[in-house]
C-alpha cells in the first residue's frame, strides 16, 4: 500500500453492504425462523447469530489465509504485520464470538420443546456436534490470544511461534468451516 492508494468506501462498497443486508434479511423468512418461537425475536436473534458468525469465521479464515500468504514469500515484516492482524483481530472476535453464543441460545431454545431433545433428537444431537466444535475453535483462538500472542511480543523472531500461530489459526479456520456446514443441515432440518 502506498500513498496514492485509496480504501475510502465508494458506490460499489455501499452496494455490497446493501447486498449483505438482504442477505441477512433473507433468513427471517426461512428455515427455522418461520417455523418455531416468537417470530421478529427469533429473526434478531438471527440476524445477529448470522453476522456475528459470519464475522468471526471470515476474519479466522482470511486470517489463516494471510499468515500463509505472508510465510511463503519469507518476509520477516510481512509475517510480524500479519501477526499484528491477529493481535487486531481478537477484539473483534471476542465480541462476535459473545453475539454468536448468545444468539444461538436464544435460537435453540425456541427451537427445542425440552432440554432432553439435545439428545434424545438427532437435531439435537447435531446441534451439540456444532457447540462441541465452536467451543474447541474458541479455545484455541483463547489460546492464540493468551498464550502464543504473548509469547510472540517476548521472542517476534521465533520462528517455530510464527509456525504455531499459522496451525492454530489454520486448526481454527477448519473447525469453523465444520460448523457452518453442520449449522446449514440443522436449520434445514428444523423448517
Amino acid at each position: 500500500m502506498g500513498p496514492d492508494d485509496d480504501r475510502t468506501p465508494d458506490r460499489s462498497s455501499r452496494l455490497a453492504f446493501v447486498g449483505v443486508g438482504f442477505a441477512v434479511i433473507s433468513f427471517w423468512f426461512d428455515g427455522h425462523t418461520v417455523t418455531k418461537g416468537l417470530r421478529p425475536l427469533h429473526a434478531l436473534a438471527n440476524s445477529v447469530h448470522v453476522i456475528a458468525g459470519a464475522v468471526w469465521v471470515g476474519g479466522v479464515v482470511t486470517m489463516a489465509a494471510v499468515l500463509w500468504l505472508r510465510h511463503r514469500r519469507h518476509r520477516r515484516h510481512r509475517q510480524t504485520m500479519a501477526l499484528d492482524m491477529v493481535v487486531r483481530f481478537s477484539t473483534v472476535a471476542g465480541a462476535a464470538l459473545g453475539a454468536v453464543v448468545v444468539a444461538g441460545l436464544l435460537m435453540a431454545v425456541s427451537i427445542l420443546d425440552s432440554v432432553g431433545e439435545l439428545t434424545s433428537t438427532e437435531w439435537g444431537q447435531t446441534f451439540l456436534s456444532a457447540a462441541a466444535a465452536a467451543g474447541t475453535a474458541m479455545l484455541i483462538g483463547a489460546y492464540n490470544h493468551f498464550r502464543l500472542m504473548p509469547a510472540l511480543e517476548s521472542d517476534p523472531n521465533d520462528e517455530a511461534l510464527h509456525q504455531s500461530v499459522r496451525s492454530t489459526v489454520t486448526a481454527e479456520a477448519i473447525i469453523l468451516a465444520f460448523v457452518v456446514v453442520v449449522t446449514a443441515w440443522l436449520v434445514a432440518a428444523a423448517s
